[in-house]
């Protein structure tokens, strides 16, 4: 009986009961009115709408105190203050909900891209011991021929087949190595001027051992335009890096509130220095990638529009 409150000395018929019983049937028919509301706003919140909600049931409530004027009909304070911090928990949860489903995705993604990795670097390694246990094999028959019998020629071959064999040792060494630094990978500085313009810039990191295959994924991913790449960068500490880049174009996020979207309103040159700045052994940077796609498009477009009149 505290949520709306109404004059207490209505008269119907100059009887006081029946002016009672009027206020008070009128007062829970604008109580119902106001919790509607308050429900539909409920309905359709949103994180990003949440003002939007709070306003346009402070409105609904000013309305009913308007139509109730004459019996001092209002929302008291109290309840409005209590469906509003409905609003507010209500937006809280939604918002905390999507950022646990956008972390979710991306532990999917992140588990996805290291099964990849893995399975890379298991190919790889393969292919080294097939290739070292023929090496092995190679040598030590060359190895095993009489010292009366090998010649310069032979003895330039053991050496040979010995260097291979230390290579691919150390192949095989910086696998496992890589495999058990997670941190290692490449940084990749790429854009796609067809999709997003010239002024946004996507920098992320990858431990695949091509990282070219990770760009070509994500150009698959409804874009209209492969990405073109300004760097591929690789570094023992690759997410450090990374992590230091993006914090360092905090400000230029194009997603403010999702800081797991990893694009920037940056330049290549800017990128470029900061990778300097951070590394200092960046040998090879494009300025103007490869947007070959985007740019045979909209020669074809320029063809087929109607010539300009004069």
């Amino acid at each position: 009986n505290n949520a709306v409150t109404a004059t207490t000395t209505w008269t119907v018929n100059n009887s006081a009961k029946e002016g009672q019983k009027m206020v008070k049937e009128v007062s829970k028919l604008m109580l119902r009115a106001y919790v509607a509301e308050a429900d539909n706003c409920l309905r359709s919140l949103k994180p990003a709408n949440r003002d939007s909600m709070i306003e346009r049931l402070a409105k609904t409530r000013e309305t009913i105190a308007k139509l109730g004027q004459s019996m001092q009909i209002k929302i008291s304070d109290k309840f409005h203050e209590l469906k509003v911090s409905e609003i507010q928990a209500t937006s809280d949860f939604l918002k905390k909900k999507e950022e646990e489903k956008e972390s979710d995705k991306e532990i999917r993604a992140q588990l996805r891209e290291e099964e990849k990795v893995a399975k890379e670097i298991a190919v790889e390694k393969a292919k080294l011991e097939k290739e070292r246990l023929k090496i092995v094999t190679a040598l030590k028959q060359m190895q095993d021929v009489k010292a009366d019998e090998q010649d310069e020629k032979h003895l330039s071959g053991i050496q040979e087949m010995q260097a291979t064999l230390d290579s691919i040792d150390s192949g095989l060494t910086g696998l496992t190595e890589r495999a058990a630094n997670t941190k290692a990978g490449h940084v990749y500085v790429i854009s796609n001027v067809g999709a997003f313009g010239s002024r946004v810039i996507k920098i992320g990191m990858t431990r695949r051992m091509d990282p070219e295959d990770r760009v070509k994924e994500l150009s698959d991913a409804s874009v209209p335009f492969k990405y073109g790449i300004h760097a591929l960068f690789f570094s023992n500490d690759a997410s450090g890096l990374e992590t230091a880049l993006h914090q360092k174009f905090t400000d230029q996020r194009v997603n403010l509130i999702n800081k797991r979207r990893e694009f920037f309103f940056v330049s290549p040159a800017q990128v470029r220095d900061a990778l300097i700045e951070l590394d200092g052994h960046v040998l090879e940077f494009n300025e103007q990638p490869d947007d070959e796609e985007f740019r045979q498009s909209e020669f074809e477009r320029l063809k087929h529009l109607p010539p300009a009149r004069a």
